[in-house]
C-alpha cells in the first residue's frame, strides 16, 4: 500500500477475532458512530463480502454451460464424420471450455468491483444521511 493512501485510510475490523479487515478512508470510520451498531455491522459484513471479488461463481457457471452446450451444439449442427472433425471437434471443445471459464472470472470480477463501488456510495450517502439528521 502506498504511503498516500496509507495516510488516507485505515483498517476497520470487520469482527471480532476474525482477522479480516477493510481498508475505508478515515473520514468514512470516523463517521461511522452516526450509525447503530446494527448499521455498522451490516455495511461492514456487505463490503467485505464484495471487497475482493474473484469471479468464481460466474466463472463455474459459464464453464458449466460450455461443458454442455458446446457438446448439444455439436449434435445439433452435425456429428463429426472423419477422424479429423473429431479431433477438431475436441480441440474445440477443450478450448470453448476455458473460453467460457475466463470470460466468467472477468465478468464476475468486474461484476464483484462494480457492485462494491455502488454499496460505497450507498454508504457515503447513508451517512451524509445520518450527518445531516444529526446536525439539525
Amino acid at each position: 500500500m502506498s504511503e498516500t493512501v496509507a495516510s488516507e485510510t485505515r483498517a476497520f475490523s470487520v469482527g471480532p477475532g476474525d482477522g479480516l479487515a477493510v481498508y475505508v478512508p478515515v473520514s468514512v470510520v470516523s463517521s461511522l458512530d452516526r450509525l447503530t451498531p446494527i448499521e455498522v455491522q451490516t455495511w461492514t459484513r456487505q463490503l467485505d463480502a464484495t471487497a475482493r471479488p474473484c469471479g468464481c461463481k460466474s466463472g463455474a457457471a459459464l464453464t458449466l454451460l460450455a461443458l454442455v452446450g458446446w457438446p448439444a451444439w455439436i449434435v445439433v449442427a452435425g456429428l463429426p464424420r472423419t477422424a479429423l472433425e473429431v479431433g477438431a471437434a475436441l480441440v474445440s471443445y477443450v478450448l470453448v471450455v476455458i473460453a467460457a471459464a475466463v470470460a466468467g472470472k472477468l465478468v464476475g470480477i468486474a461484476v464483484g468491483r462494480r457492485r462494491h463501488r455502488w454499496l460505497r456510495r450507498r454508504l457515503m450517502v447513508r451517512l451524509a444521511l445520518a450527518t445531516a439528521a444529526r446536525e439539525a
